[in-house]
């Protein structure tokens, strides 16, 4: 069965770490939740890649541009500090 997993701030250094490992094994690993300051371009590569279900951006400017480099779309897509 896999290990579900959420990771917060999946584009910085270790985030990004841990994206490739679930990457690499997914048959023991899945991303369930992934989030981001603003780094908008790398979050929405990962959320092709891994289709979490849920997703967090902070940085609300990012929206649109956000939105429009999914291929997936994820069921919960949040945007905004408090999310």
């Amino acid at each position: 069965q896999q290990k579900k997993i959420a990771i917060l701030g999946s584009t910085g250094s270790i985030g990004t770490q841990a994206v490739e490992i679930i990457s690499s094994r997914p048959e023991y690993f899945k991303a369930t939740t992934l989030t981001a300051n603003s780094s908008y371009e790398k979050l929405a590569e990962q959320v092709n890649t891994l289709r979490p279900r849920t997703v967090v951006l902070c940085d609300e400017n990012c929206r649109e541009d956000f939105l429009s480099l999914l291929k997936f779309k994820p069921a919960n897509i949040l945007f905004g500090k408090d999310a």
